[in-house]
């Protein structure tokens, strides 16, 4: 098989496993999707210790199965995030596309429903990269990034959004 003739059949089969394979699988009522949801709408942020502030919109795609969340940065960089549940697995997903160039997988999801909190763990390169999302109330998330490096050191970035009325 031709290079191109590979890559047009790994691409055709990327876009169409997601609706072959799940299509039935999360339906956007679910109980894990719902958890989501208090993220929808219009928010705006601030990065403790920085004088960043965002601002962000969040809505279901793909009909009510995944989260994108819009963001802008005070210094000019854009990004999307993408959270959703994968019911195979078990786990919700986190993923962040950033113009800085930052790409962040963050697989390993849960929910605290007695904290109010999400959790994802994941890697970046050699990090190891924690995010806590707790929510006090329906219209604050308290966040926080926990950076580990290969030789222990820590690094942390944490930030208030609250929804735009």
């Amino acid at each position: 098989m031709s290079n191109s003739r590979s890559r047009w059949l790994i691409a055709a089969v990327a876009l169409v496993w997601p609706l072959w394979c799940c299509a039935d699988d999360v339906k956007p009522g679910s109980e894990e999707l719902k958890r989501l949801d208090r993220y929808v709408g219009k928010w705006e942020g601030t990065v403790k210790e920085t004088d960043l502030t965002s601002t962000s919109e969040m809505s279901w795609i793909l009909g009510g199965t995944v989260l994108q969340q819009k963001y802008k940065y005070s210094d000019g960089a854009t990004g999307l995030i993408l959270r959703g549940y994968d019911k195979e697995t078990g786990q919700y997903f986190f993923t962040l596309m950033d113009s800085r160039e930052i790409v962040l997988l963050l697989s390993n999801g849960s929910w605290d429903a007695a904290t109010k909190t999400f959790k994802f763990d994941g890697y970046r390169g050699s990090e190891n990269v924690t995010l806590r999302s707790t929510f006090p109330d329906n219209d604050t998330e308290n966040w926080a990034f926990t950076i580990t490096k290969t030789g222990g050191e820590v690094t942390e970035l944490r930030g208030t959004n609250k929804r735009s009325k």
